[in-house]
Formats: C-alpha cells, sequence, structure tokens
C-alpha cells in the first residue's frame, strides 16, 4: 500500500473543506508520527521538570540549560546537555535501581497524580524497549529534541544568543498557558 487516506481536520469535519480526504504517502505520516513523538518529548519534559521543582533544583527547562554549562562559558555542547540529563537520572532514581520508574515516584503519584501523569510520559518517550522502566543507557541514547530546537544554527553548540532566543520563547510559551 502506498499511501493512507486520512481526513484533514476543517471545521466541516471533511478533508481539506472541500468534501475532499486527503491522502499522505506513509512516508510522510511516518514522518509526521516521529516529529510530533519529538515535540511531546520536549513538551512533557517541559512540563514533568516543574512537577518535581522542590527535588530536581528549580523545574525551570532554563535552569537544566544552565546547569548543564558544565565549564561556565556561556554556551552548551550536546555532550555537557547530555551529561545534565544523566546526571538529572541519577536525581531521579530515588531508590538506586539503575531505572527510573513510577515506584520512584509513589508519594508523588499520591499527592499529585498530574504531575504522575506526565512524569509517566516522559519515561515513556525515553524507554525504548517499552517496559515502563527508563534506564541510563536509554536517557543516553533518547533524541534531544530541547537542544536541537535551541540549536538553531545546527552546530552541536547552544551559543549566547541562541540561549537568549530560547529564554524568550520560554517566557512567551508560559504566558501562553
Amino acid at each position: 500500500m502506498v499511501g493512507t487516506v486520512q481526513k484533514s481536520p476543517s471545521p466541516s469535519g471533511e478533508g481539506l473543506g472541500w468534501g475532499l480526504p486527503t491522502i499522505l504517502p506513509l512516508r510522510f505520516a511516518d514522518m509526521v508520527t516521529k516529529h510530533r513523538i519529538l515535540i511531546l518529548s520536549a513538551v512533557a519534559f517541559a512540563i514533568a521538570a516543574p512537577a518535581t521543582a522542590g527535588r530536581f533544583g528549580g523545574g525551570d527547562m532554563m535552569a537544566t540549560f544552565d546547569q548543564a554549562d558544565a565549564n561556565h562559558d556561556g554556551m552548551i555542547t550536546r555532550a555537557e546537555f547530555i551529561a545534565a540529563r544523566l546526571a538529572r537520572f541519577a536525581e531521579m532514581d530515588r531508590n538506586h535501581d539503575g531505572v527510573v520508574s513510577k515506584d520512584d515516584f509513589s508519594r508523588l503519584a499520591k499527592f499529585r497524580p498530574e504531575a504522575a501523569d506526565r512524569l509517566d510520559m516522559l519515561i515513556a518517550q525515553a524507554d525504548a524497549d517499552h517496559d515502563g522502566r527508563m534506564t541510563r543507557a536509554e536517557i543516553a541514547a533518547a533524541p534531544t529534541p530541547i537542544f536541537d530546537r535551541a540549536d538553531s544554527n545546527h552546530d552541536g553548540v547552544i551559543d549566547k544568543s541562541e540561549l537568549a532566543q530560547l529564554r524568550t520563547t520560554t517566557a512567551m510559551m508560559k504566558r501562553k498557558v
């Protein structure tokens, strides 16, 4: 099968608004799905951070970037970002069993179920083997959509101007929520 027929959203619910369905090649549909997953990963990370604010250093996505700048040169390399993410993993593995799972956040689930749901989403996004747990290896190998979006010139480094743009974008997103 070369393509799949999907209805495009329109006020009338009919294809492109002219009563015709939209035909998307499967490859394009797969790319859209992967793109959505990457965006959801970024959103889940950004949402989960405030849920764990007291425990994990501020809960602010920008605080995560600030902490990632290991050599304090005002620029964040992909390696620094991944190292910071791995350090965050160590903090999240509360029972020190080498994985992050619901077991690490049983109290959070009791008192803030919406935050626990967001953390479940975060875990699911990095959980490559779909066992409901996120390992250190899985988080190390997981895509870095937030970093990729911030690195607008795609040189593998978030420089001061890109970081400033990220701060502006993040502030605008917070105002919309």
